[in-house]
């Protein structure tokens, strides 16, 4: 059990650290805040402790994350950065990786290159997503309230929503974990350039910069909720010139992220660059909605979408206190939260059935056409547990009705929400051990590159249809024809072309050639997207072409010259 005693012993030696630290700089620091450093260490623990042995769960995404994250280990080896292309995806003939943010996976892809096993350096990095998660939450919870209580209260019913939970143990989508980091900074943002510290506003870049490097759909849900508030607070905005806040906002954001979002727009929408996205184009939205009684449920036992009994109590002291309680108050700060209610509940009300989904879908384009990018709505359920619990943070704090009962109620919250967390359970089947025994992954052995996934989307039109040709949807396995997937150069007439000296190392290859006719092409082992260069011995442009199966095709001079 290696993984368990290298995590122990990693926790240990950052307490170690911690002390030191602590001891020397006793003078700068209050107990309070020595207290809070270890909770929040403490609490991050506490989340990722269900991947404290050697088994792991089978996550439905996992296959996809390990492979990228070997992936852009590859990649920087290859010499790119960023890493634009898998260069061991799709039979090593390369995988478009500019479509899905992959900044944040720089770091596991690091202790890949200092020869952690791959499951490993998974662990750790799920270590550090739930330690930046209580992190994020506590830093943002202190620009609305300085109650302890209410702060860790936050912080700990955070970690623990259910949606979350699914997305670590069950789907490992590792996109909307890392994306779940920097809700509390969008909101923390919003919050201080609406209704409090315009100088803040850096909170709303860095939340909105992270949904950016972390997941495409959790930043569409940004997108759409920093929209909304602005709208509702328009007059607000203008009347005590906050709109400056908004313009600086907005200008970091696309400076810190250009690098990124200039290659995504490219190949998102250019059409030479003729990629697929035909899986993300689902038209039955509609039928991934929930029924209220997955809103109250407390156990999660078979990976359900569920929103969990503790979110809906928070949901009631918000509406007693901010709808009934403190309804009067005309403050900023009581109507921030006030909105931060309404987004959460109706965002809330648009997973379930109830909601007209379907008529929408059917009726409105525009509806349609954002509701495919979203794929499913369960995956509201994230933000507006976030909401909700940022609103319920205010309203039992600044409650006068339940002043006497906040302790209690505390307690009561933080038991529901440990409910489901502990109902967590255990996969039988391993994707990256062949027995619970070993200490090496199946990694060490061989590439990873599950093509299940490097057929469905991303691969350029041509590939994709050189699998799917030989699909079988019994088995799960993509039958092609291996001469589709040379290794080596293919000239278009054999008999005319000798081939010698070829070398492939990631997406850069070389080789000699001796060619005698006209009209004579060669195929390389690389997938064709946009951007490639070639050149010939003397450095001179070559004019690269896609072949018939996707692979990039170059010109060949057939004067009978090596």
């Amino acid at each position: 059990y290696s993984d368990t005693y290298f995590m122990i012993a990693l926790f240990l030696l950052a307490a170690i650290f911690a002390q030191l630290y602590f001891a020397k700089n006793k003078n700068k620091i209050s107990q309070n805040q020595i207290i809070d450093l270890y909770l929040i260490f403490g609490i991050a623990v506490l989340c990722t402790f269900p991947f404290f042995s050697t088994v792991t769960n089978y996550g439905l995404d996992m296959p996809y994350h390990l492979a990228r994250i070997e992936g852009i280990k590859d990649g920087i080896l290859d010499g790119q950065f960023g890493v634009n292309i898998l260069p061991n995806g799709t039979e090593n003939y390369g995988y478009l990786n500019a479509l899905y943010p992959y900044l944040f996976l720089y770091i596991p892809a690091l202790f890949r290159l200092c020869n952690v096993s791959l499951i490993l350096s998974y662990k750790i990095f799920i270590f550090l997503i739930n330690l930046a998660t209580v992190a994020s939450v506590y830093i943002s919870a202190k620009t609305f309230t300085k109650s302890r209580l209410s702060i860790f209260l936050a912080v700990i019913l955070y970690v623990l929503v259910p949606w979350r939970l699914v997305n670590i143990f069950y789907r490992a989508a590792i996109g909307e974990i890392i994306a779940e980091i920097f809700w509390p900074f969008v909101i923390a943002g919003l919050y201080n350039i609406i209704s409090d510290n315009q100088k803040k506003w850096y909170f709303l870049a860095i939340g909105c910069s992270g949904m950016i490097q972390s997941h495409i759909n959790s930043a569409l849900m940004t997108v759409f909720f920093c929209g909304a508030a602005f709208l509702v607070f328009l007059p607000k905005i203008f009347s005590e010139k906050r709109l400056f806040s908004f313009v600086k906002t907005a200008i970091l954001i696309l400076v810190i992220n250009i690098w990124y979002i200039i290659p995504f727009i490219f190949y998102y929408f250019n059409a030479a660059a003729n990629c697929t996205l035909d899986q993300l184009k689902t038209t039955y939205y509609f039928e991934g909605t929930l029924n209220f009684a997955n809103l109250i449920r407390l156990s999660l036992p078979e990976a359900d979408a569920i929103m969990g009994l503790h979110i809906v109590i928070c949901m009631a002291i918000c509406i007693m206190f901010l709808g009934i309680e403190n309804k009067e108050d005309k403050s900023s700060k009581n109507k921030f939260f006030t909105f931060l209610l309404f987004a959460g509940i109706f965002t809330a009300f648009a997973t379930v059935s109830y909601f007209p989904n379907r008529f929408l879908m059917q009726k409105g384009k525009i509806f349609a056409k954002i509701a495919i990018n979203f794929q499913y709505p369960i995956r509201l359920l994230a933000p507006a547990s976030f909401f909700i619990i940022f609103a319920a943070m205010e309203s039992l704090e600044k409650s006068k009705f339940l002043k006497n009962y906040r302790k209690i109620f505390s307690i009561l919250l933080i038991a529901c929400s440990f409910i489901p967390f502990v109902s967590v359970t255990k996969g039988t089947e391993q994707y990256c051990y062949e027995s619970p025994f070993v200490i090496t992954t199946r990694a060490h052995k061989e590439k990873l590159t599950p093509k299940f996934f490097y057929a469905r989307e991303y691969n350029n039109e041509a590939v994709m249809k050189a699998y799917s040709s030989n699909y079988s949807q019994d088995s799960k396995i993509y039958n092609y024809n291996p001469e589709d997937f040379s290794p080596y150069p293919i000239p278009s007439v054999a008999d005319s072309v000798k081939i010698s000296n070829f070398s492939k190392r990631g997406t850069k290859l070389m080789f000699d050639y001796t060619a005698s006719g006209d009209d004579l092409t060669v195929e390389v082992p690389l997938q064709w997207y946009s951007g490639y260069k070639a050149f010939n011995e003397n450095r001179q442009p070559l004019l690269i072409a896609k072949s018939d199966l996707g692979k990039i095709q170059l010109p060949l001079a057939g004067d009978g010259t090596e």
